[in-house]
């Protein structure tokens, strides 16, 4: 996987001296997992930009909120390009850079891999969920899936949130830290909260990947 420092030197075009400096501030911000993901989106724009000498610099890459960040003189000829790589990054797992969903652990949103999610779940909350109850409610929201999950036990009570536009891909990460039917609800739909239950079908994904 490439790193940021190869990324700025791959990309002179994108990168200016002062650009750079700032970089030195930010780049513990930029997760090793979008290293590809922001090359590409570098080779792209020195290639629209090949035609042109407009003045160009990147003046700051981090993540925010689970999605990338990218500062840069703002060029309508690449603002597409800029737009599309964000778009990405909300499901690029930010540890390896695999296919990602959404996922907010202990109050920090970051899109994961089943496999990154399932060892952070696990770093941060272990020993709770060893001994806890775990329940997890699966609906559409507007459009999106989404799993919240309540972990409970005597002192304390812990949620999280994983969401996707796959169905499939959201019953593998709870698969991944051992989540069972016995353990899933499906709340009705409920038109005030923009919740939609999911149909038969919808469900049986999830009766299939959560009851091995």
């Amino acid at each position: 996987m490439i790193t940021f420092e190869e990324i700025i030197k791959k990309h002179p075009r994108c990168f200016t001296k002062q650009s750079i400096r700032n970089q030195e501030l930010y780049g513990s911000c930029i997760p090793t997992g979008w290293g590809n993901l922001l090359d590409e989106l570098c080779s792209k724009i020195e290639v629209a930009l090949a035609e042109t000498d407009a003045k160009f610099s990147v003046t700051q890459i981090k993540e925010k909120f689970g999605r990338l960040r990218f500062g840069a003189t703002r060029l309508p000829i690449i603002e597409d390009l800029i737009n599309d790589a964000i778009r990405r990054s909300a499901f690029t797992c930010t540890a390896c850079g695999s296919r990602g969903s959404p996922a907010q652990i202990g109050g920090y949103l970051s899109p994961l891999c089943p496999h990154h999610f399932s060892e952070g779940v696990r770093n941060k909350l272990l020993d709770l969920i060893e001994d806890a109850a775990i329940e997890v409610e699966i609906y559409n929201s507007a459009g999106i899936y989404v799993a919240h999950l309540f972990v409970l036990d005597d002192r304390e009570k812990y949620e999280m949130y994983i969401s996707d536009l796959d169905l499939r891909l959201l019953a593998e990460m709870l698969s991944a830290i051992s989540i069972k039917m016995d353990h899933v609800k499906f709340p009705a739909s409920d038109e005030d909260n923009d919740l939609i239950e999911l149909t038969a079908e919808e469900k049986s994904i999830f009766e299939s990947a959560l009851s091995k």
